[in-house]
């Protein structure tokens, strides 16, 4: 019992890890933004989630805020169940969560790192920043009382507008966006299908350290194309989103999430980057 113990606490806390290498960083500050998404190219109903962004010189950390939340409490029920011996009561996902992903940005070696979660298996690959050909503009307006320029880019498939703070010298913004002389503080697709927009932005310097994402539930891509394998598989078969080595689902059950999720699948054909594998539940 307490060897399974262990290896439950084990993925538990895998899943409040932010990056695949084992270091400090530190973060200057922490932003929030709505971010608004219109998931079907044929139904205009948008939703709308918090993502926070916690960002410094050499690296940024971008997530939904209510995973955020929930990897919080997930990594206290299992320092909780390390100490006692006890798994404490409760759910380990009291918050709803929209936008699957994670974006970890390593600004000192130009690299990033994607992770995101399907059913039962948390995934993830190391990547190279894109290097964006940005347009700069004399435009300006002010946010979150900071003056903020214009700049015109494009990623992925879509045209952006985004609104930097020149009076915050990091280049970095939410999702994989950067590469400007200041903190963008507003991003949207010309088409205004995607829209980030800043509503908070505290400065608060702080340490983190960063623990290597692994565990039981967790598995590592070599890049980018054998993540998109990966997620193609998920799609055709979604039953085996829920398919593990320690855990046993009924098969009528099975049937039924794989039903739902297919359907969901086919009307979330609208992702931030064409022909992508990106996730709104």
């Amino acid at each position: 019992m307490r060897k399974l113990l262990t290896i439950f606490c084990t993925a538990l806390l895998a899943t409040g890890a932010t990056a695949q290498i084992n270091r400090t960083v530190e973060y200057d500050y922490t932003l929030l933004y709505d971010y608004t998404l219109q998931p079907s190219k044929s139904d205009t109903q948008r939703i709308t989630e918090v993502m926070m962004l916690q960002v410094g010189k050499t690296a940024s950390n971008y997530i939904s805020k209510n995973q955020y939340l929930n990897d919080s409490t997930i990594t206290e029920m299992a320092k909780e169940a390390d100490a006692t011996g006890v798994m404490p009561r409760g759910t380990t996902r009291p918050y709803e969560v929209k936008v699957m992903y994670k974006v970890f940005k390593d600004q000192e070696n130009r690299q990033m790192y994607f992770f995101s979660r399907f059913g039962l298996h948390q995934v993830y690959y190391p990547d190279s920043l894109p290097v964006l050909g940005w347009t700069m503009h004399d435009e300006e307006m002010s946010m979150l009382g900071h003056l903020c320029k214009k700049a015109t880019t494009s990623f992925a498939g879509r045209n952006y507008i985004a609104w930097y703070a020149t009076d915050i010298p990091l280049s970095d913004g939410p999702y994989k966006f950067s590469g400007l002389p200041g903190l963008i503080l507003s991003i949207y697709d010309t088409e205004k299908h995607h829209v980030f927009t800043a509503t908070s932005l505290v400065a608060q310097k702080r340490p983190v350290e960063l623990k290597k994402w692994e565990g039981t539930f967790i598995t590592a891509f070599a890049d980018r194309n054998e993540f998109r394998e990966f997620t193609k598989k998920m799609k055709a078969d979604p039953k085996l989103m829920f398919q593990q080595q320690f855990i046993r689902i009924p098969e009528d059950k099975l049937e039924e999430v794989g039903k739902r999720l297919k359907e969901n699948f086919k009307k979330n054909d609208n992702s931030l980057e064409v022909e992508s594998d990106l996730q709104a539940q």
